[in-house]
């Protein structure tokens, strides 16, 4: 979901109060969701441009990327009590699930041990029943 091809009109921008200067990463995933959620969209299922990654792209900070993607999910859901209904209780925990494994892996590939631990205890809490979450817990408590 990228808005840099988006066209969007200023009283919508202004009506869910913008970018969240608070966020270095996930601000047009943030904007993306507010105004998904306060307005009517349309959406091309065509190529209207081609995002180059390269070493100096800020999007390369794994962690920042997954903690702030994180914090935008649960505010989507905070914010609009209809998100979690209209999106999926279950869709919704595990999207956020698999990007604390995810999180859970990129630090325990570091050497952090405790968040690592820390990320995949949330991992398994959103999603209780995936053995696959469980075992790494499992395995990285010894870790």
């Amino acid at each position: 979901m990228r808005l840099q091809a988006a066209l969007i009109s200023k009283a919508a921008y202004e009506a869910v109060g913008g970018h969240d200067e608070t966020l270095r990463i996930c601000m047009d995933l943030d904007l993306a969701f507010r105004l998904f959620m306060n307005s009517a969209v349309a959406y091309l299922d065509e190529v209207i441009f081609f995002y180059r990654k390269h070493d100096g792209n800020s999007s390369r900070n794994e962690e920042l990327r997954l903690t702030e993607n994180i914090q935008v999910i649960e505010k989507l859901v905070v914010q609009n009590k209809t998100a979690g209904a209209l999106l999926g209780e279950k869709r919704v925990a595990a999207r956020l699930a698999y990007r604390y494994y995810r999180l859970a892996r990129g630090r325990r590939k570091h050497g952090e041990r405790s968040g690592a631990r820390s990320a995949i205890t949330q991992a398994s809490r959103l999603r209780p029943l995936s053995l696959k979450y469980r075992l790494y817990r499992l395995q990285w408590a010894f870790f």
